[in-house]
């Protein structure tokens, strides 16, 4: 198999990975908000959700920051609205990890490890970007 292909292959292998990845967190996030808001709530919020959440995942900390009017009813100190979360769920992390490693192993028997491996990470890291 030549390199291009290789490439071409764990490219595909990549952008699968990262798609069904966030599809799974988009789907019971699209489940709660159709059951749960009823469809009241605004469609555009759950994508950059279920991103957030894949992320957060693959092992990305995610910076939150509460807002100042709920800050303010519910007691929290000013100072204490914004905070790192890093607490990752790692099915997410483990479901990227054992597509890598089948995709590699798949390069790696085609005779073109090294282009497979990079650009299978070069395409995760630009579309987790």
């Amino acid at each position: 198999m030549n390199r291009l292909l290789i490439a071409l292959l764990a490219a595909f292998d990549a952008a699968m990975v990262v798609g069904v990845g966030i599809a799974a967190a988009l789907a019971p996030l699209t489940l709660l908000w159709v059951v749960g808001l009823g469809g009241d709530a605004p469609w555009e919020v759950l994508w950059p959700a279920a991103v957030t959440v894949w992320q957060v995942g693959n092992l990305a900390p995610v910076h939150v920051q509460i807002g100042p009017d709920y800050a303010a009813v519910v007691g929290i100190p000013a100072e204490a609205t914004g905070f790192v979360f890093s607490l990752a769920p790692l099915a997410f992390a483990l479901f990227t990890a054992v597509f890598a490693a089948r995709s590699g192993a798949r390069a790696a028997r085609a005779g073109g490890w090294i282009t497979g491996v990079l650009t299978g990470a070069l395409t995760v890291a630009v579309l987790s970007a």
